[in-house]
């Protein structure tokens, strides 16, 4: 690892240092200590560039940690519509095969940069995660709704306060956080 962090920090050498580390994941030659360590160092000390990320992007399938890649793709991938369009659309096709993984990718939804399109898709399905979620995930939940709609908080529809609404008939602990939270998206929207 540290011989090949300075081949991150160059362009010529950019691609194949990262491709290198990736490799050590994809045949399987890391724990879970030592891909967190790989992605970690990805992260710090590269530019974001669409190979690093759609490599990435594909190890979540043959990583035996998904989660750990799921937590570091916001900060591994660029902010081009391509690269979050692919990391949405591969989550997507995870939660299809393994709900497990939901609290990770909302919380790494909640640090991507989203089309508005596809913030109202993440707003959607945290709302539906807030009635089967665990206690200990719910501000990660809350979270993902509160960032997905802060940028566009006074344009947020009637329908969206409405959703969160409905899930107030959970547990205490679920309306104390949930009217907060509407609290919140209201006051944000007041003309100040």
């Amino acid at each position: 690892l540290e011989r090949l962090v300075p081949g991150l920090q160059s362009p010529d050498t950019l691609l194949r240092a990262a491709s290198l580390l990736l490799d050590r994941i994809r045949d399987g030659l890391e724990n879970e200590n030592g891909i967190k360590s790989i992605l970690r160092a990805i992260a710090i000390h590269a530019e974001p560039h669409p190979a690093i990320t759609e490599q990435v992007v594909q190890l979540v399938y043959f990583c035996e940690y998904p989660s750990v890649i799921v937590d570091v793709m916001a900060q591994i991938s660029g902010t081009s519509e391509g690269e979050v369009n692919l990391i949405v659309n591969q989550f997507k096709e995870l939660l299809k095969g393994d709900r497990e993984l939901l609290v990770p990718i909302l919380g790494s939804l909640a640090d991507l940069t989203l089309p508005q399109s596809l913030r109202m898709e993440s707003f959607h399905l945290a709302t539906a995660a807030l009635s089967i979620v665990d206690e200990a995930d719910l501000p990660a939940v809350v979270r993902t709704l509160l960032i997905q709609q802060a940028p566009d908080i006074r344009l947020c529809s009637p329908s969206c306060y409405n959703e969160l609404e409905m899930q107030l008939d959970g547990p205490t602990l679920r309306k104390m956080v949930l009217g907060i939270s509407i609290a919140h998206i209201w006051e944000q929207r007041l003309p100040r």
